[in-house]
């Protein structure tokens, strides 16, 4: 037997955007209301590989957190995130 679970998540529930850094697992929060501005070095590792300028990756988060809020602040519809889960029971 197979059971899916699926949630669905508005942007207007979304408090914050939660990064972690892979090396050393250090976690941020931003909210979506804030500035989100990645520290030059790595806060717990001292690391500085945490730079948009250095990884394109964090260039990517940025994008997506900036088209979050524009989304957010739209008020011409709803933008939903959909989520899944499927749990196997044998």
């Amino acid at each position: 037997m197979t059971r899916e679970d699926r949630w669905l998540v508005s942007l207007d529930e979304v408090m914050a955007i939660r990064w972690e850094r892979g090396q050393c697992r250090l976690a941020m929060s931003f909210a979506l209301d804030q500035t989100i501005r990645f520290p030059e070095m790595c806060p717990s590792c001292g690391a500085n590989a945490v730079r948009p300028q250095v990884h394109h990756h964090h260039q990517a988060y940025l994008a997506f957190v900036n088209a979050l809020k524009i989304i957010v602040q739209d008020k011409g519809g709803r933008f939903l995130l959909e989520f899944g889960a499927i749990a196997r029971r044998e």
